[in-house]
């Protein structure tokens, strides 16, 4: 293999690994979204709630 060769090997791995980097991390974040908004579904369970004037619970409104 020549030097060229090898640099170009080089560059080529680290595109993949800022590539990978970059999916792996945007797909971190939309994971948690979608495990929230599952959790937020069933009975309630991670439902954000606030504690009114009155002393009431009132459920905090997401946008999604």
């Amino acid at each position: 293999m020549s030097e060229q060769q090898i640099v170009m090997a080089f560059f080529v791995l680290y595109l993949n690994t800022v590539v990978g980097r970059l999916a792996y991390v945007l797909g971190q974040e939309k994971g948690a979204e979608d495990e929230r908004k599952s959790r937020k579904s069933l009975l309630g369970v991670g439902t954000v709630w606030r504690v009114g004037d009155d002393g009431r619970l009132y459920q905090v409104k997401e946008d999604a």
